[in-house]
């Protein structure tokens, strides 16, 4: 019966959804033609799933390595005191280190668990370094039509970047020996980070020379074209898909047990450096529903609040967890941003958040061991 709900709304979505530029009719319809496919899908999510619990149980385990002595097993017993002071004062072993591999290993510096998100520059908290310089709304970029109201792909692509993306303003773009000049070749320039952001767009861990970080990136204008279209399309390819209409039918509305399970799987994330891609409906409203990313997890006063990362506001309402979701004692989840439709049906975490992040891992730790020459 769902199944064919979902069918039902999918063929509705070609004739509602022209407002979307025509990309939520073409990726409703290609996901509705490779139904086999997205069943092959759900296996992959589902062993995702299983990889996304070792490796949560892995950086558990792992905690007390976090930061202790450069000198774990690799160094051996034999160096000397003075040595040894000297070496621990140079050196913090721990994810993303720059010590010697003979002082810290590879695997304490290269972590294969989510300490490999605890980078020396990534934080949870909004910040404009940290955020797309556009929001997720039609009256910031009237002109620009791929930026309307693609909110998931917006959630995405901010964390892939914040994740994935390894920016150093004294770098210069080079392809091949040469030096990129925006100016004389602009062409070339522009496929250069339109590759990049491909790579990123694609869970691949990347270098992004000549710029300082991601709010930067993105104000560029060519850059920023380009991201818009990525936020668009990847808005197609997780909205319009079995998972996205079915998060949009689900409004029944949070029970306790469901909040409390759903807090602590949020706490534990962001415990584990990582700020989630949350879908939220309003309750008993269809496909009134909402892609964001959770910064932290808050209580005050005895009330629990989920702090966001909300797309369809500015960076500076969004720190210090100013936008949230209040948990009720008895389990129901407000969002005063909403107003009159504020109390919220299923809050849960998108079905693709797992999937992402165990590619991203695998990713970041590719990339880690290739700068410190580890072994793979």
């Amino acid at each position: 019966m769902k199944k064919s709900l979902l069918v039902i709304s999918f063929l509705a979505l070609l004739l509602v959804a022209c407002d979307q530029t025509g990309l939520g009719v073409g990726a409703a319809f290609k996901n509705l033609i490779s139904l086999p496919v997205q069943g092959a899908q759900k296996i992959a999510n589902s062993i995702s799933g299983k990889t996304y619990e070792a490796y949560k149980e892995r950086t558990t385990q792992g905690l007390n390595r976090d930061g202790s002595s450069c000198f774990d097993s690799q160094q051996g017993s034999g160096s000397s005191s003075q040595f040894n002071q000297l070496s621990r004062i140079a050196c913090q072993c721990k994810a993303w280190a720059t010590c010697l591999k003979e002082l810290c290993s590879c695997n304490v510096m290269c972590p294969e668990n989510f300490n490999i998100f605890n980078r020396p520059d990534y934080s949870l908290e909004p910040t404009e370094a940290n955020s797309l310089s556009f929001v997720n709304s039609s009256s910031a970029f009237k002109n620009n039509k791929m930026t309307q109201g693609y909110c998931w792909g917006h959630a995405a692509i901010t964390q892939r970047f914040n994740r994935l993306g390894f920016f150093d303003s004294a770098a210069q773009p080079v392809e091949n020996g040469r030096v990129l000049d925006e100016g004389n070749d602009p062409q070339t320039w522009k496929e250069y980070y339109s590759k990049l952001i491909d790579k990123i767009a694609d869970n691949e861990a990347a270098e992004i020379p000549g710029f300082a970080n991601l709010g930067e990136f993105s104000r560029h204008p060519v850059i920023q074209e380009m991201l818009a279209d990525k936020v668009a399309k990847t808005w197609a390819d997780n909205a319009m898909s079995f998972n996205g209409l079915s998060a949009g039918l689900d409004t029944a509305g949070m029970t306790l047990d469901k909040s409390d399970l759903l807090f602590k799987n949020l706490k534990e994330r962001v415990t584990n450096h990582q700020s989630p891609q949350l879908i939220i409906t309003s309750k008993e409203q269809k496909f009134m529903t909402h892609v964001l990313l959770v910064s932290d997890v808050q209580e005050v006063n005895g009330e629990k609040r989920i702090c966001l990362n909300d797309n369809n506001y500015p960076v500076r309402m969004n720190k210090k967890c100013n936008t949230y979701i209040r948990v009720t004692k008895d389990g129901r989840m407000l969002y005063p941003e909403w107003g009159s439709l504020g109390e919220l049906g299923t809050v849960q975490v998108t079905k693709n958040e797992d999937t992402d992040t165990v590619k991203q891992v695998d990713a970041l730790v590719k990339h880690c061991r290739g700068q410190r020459s580890c072994e793979s």
